[in-house]
């Protein structure tokens, strides 16, 4: 709001397609317009939603050929489905970590 005098104010999203009785609530003093600050909450919200699927492991050096962006299938006796590699770490080990889960 131009006339504001930048005065604190709250911007909410939720999932349509999700009942909840969850709240989350962060805090962060930017100067945004209400529909920057909506668009910025709707993906923080989406964000979250896709961070609880995720999985992570580590690779031997040899198995060069996974890089980040890359879509890989998991199948053990816990757990199966389709990730994207989203970072991946050297130490020895190529550690895997934050895949999304992946639906095309």
């Amino acid at each position: 709001d131009n006339d504001a005098d930048y005065a604190a104010i709250a911007a909410e999203a939720v999932h349509p397609d999700t009942k909840t009785y969850g709240v989350n609530q962060t805090e962060v003093p930017l100067a945004l317009t209400r529909a920057e600050a909506g668009n910025a909450v709707t993906r923080w919200l989406q964000e979250a939603r896709i961070a609880r699927d995720q999985a992570s492991f580590a690779l031997p050096p040899s198995l060069l050929s996974v890089g980040a962006g890359d879509v890989v299938q998991l199948d053990t006796a816990k757990h199966a489905g389709r990730y994207r590699v989203d970072r991946i770490e050297e130490a020895g080990l190529r550690l895997i970590a934050n895949f999304l889960r992946w639906a095309p």
